[in-house]
């Protein structure tokens, strides 16, 4: 946030939900700043109610943000597993 002027000293965080929880936390003035995707940016963009400061793959190259999840137990069904390789 000081890279972009922004006085970090008196900027509120607070720890709440997914992404659209975020934005609207941003939008109500329970937050100054929040990390969101993209899609959810785009929207308070659009809506003319949020300036996105920088992209995260900007400011930190190498750093994945993308996570494939799966269910445990998926990972035991054979039905869901990739066939062997011969």
């Amino acid at each position: 946030m000081r890279k972009y002027g922004i006085d970090e000293s008196t900027a509120r965080f607070v720890q709440v939900g997914g992404h659209a929880a975020r934005l609207q936390a941003v939008i109500g003035g329970r937050a100054d700043a929040t990390l969101i995707n993209t899609v959810t940016a785009l929207k308070g963009v659009q809506d003319g109610k949020v300036t996105v400061l920088t992209k995260l793959s900007k400011e930190f190259p190498g750093l994945g943000y993308v996570w494939n999840v799966v269910r445990t137990e998926s990972l035991s069904s054979p039905s869901l597993r990739r066939p062997s390789r011969p």
